[in-house]
């Protein structure tokens, strides 16, 4: 499910959204933020 909503919002990009895009109304860019991974650590007693 995460890669079809990927290949969509990605085609998004190329091909607008909306009934205006022919106009240029409908464009968008993705910014693509990485998250770093939670990592837990162990409290020393």
């Amino acid at each position: 499910m995460k890669n079809f909503l990927n290949m969509l919002l990605t085609f998004g990009e190329y091909s607008g959204i909306g009934i205006k895009t022919s106009i240029g109304m409908g464009a968008y860019r993705l910014i693509v933020i990485e998250r770093k991974p939670k990592t837990f650590q162990q409290a020393e007693c």
